[in-house]
């Protein structure tokens, strides 16, 4: 997979979890020349969203595409702030799973009292 230079830029940045607004201001184009690259990205990694362009990117660290320094780095970056998310997200549904049996076991005492 080959990627132009600035969609090199872009993924850096978006791996960095730069909003698109703010990778517009870092690179001087419009907010819309962001999404049509991210669009772009997100089609070549054949991935939905942000967080899969992180991980399809960082799956494929070490390849030509990404091979620069500062890229590689910010993929990791982006890595760890992905499986940190989807730690965030585990202990979530921990917690809501928690509270929806506590939510029944109070229910059922309520019926049993009532």
């Amino acid at each position: 997979m080959h990627l132009t230079p600035r969609e090199q830029e872009i993924l850096q940045r978006v791996c960095l979890g730069q909003s698109n607004k703010a990778i517009a201001t870092d690179l001087r184009i419009s907010e819309q020349a962001v999404k049509a690259h991210v669009s772009r990205l997100l089609a070549k990694f054949s991935v939905h969203n942000r967080a899969g362009l992180v991980a399809a990117a960082t799956a494929h660290r070490g390849r030509p595409h990404v091979a620069d320094a500062d890229l590689g780095a910010a993929l990791m970056r982006g890595r760890r702030l992905f499986d940190e998310q989807q730690r965030l997200v585990q202990r979530a549904y921990g917690q809501l799973h928690e509270l929806n049996r506590i939510q029944r076991a109070m229910a059922g005492q309520a019926r049993r009292a009532g």
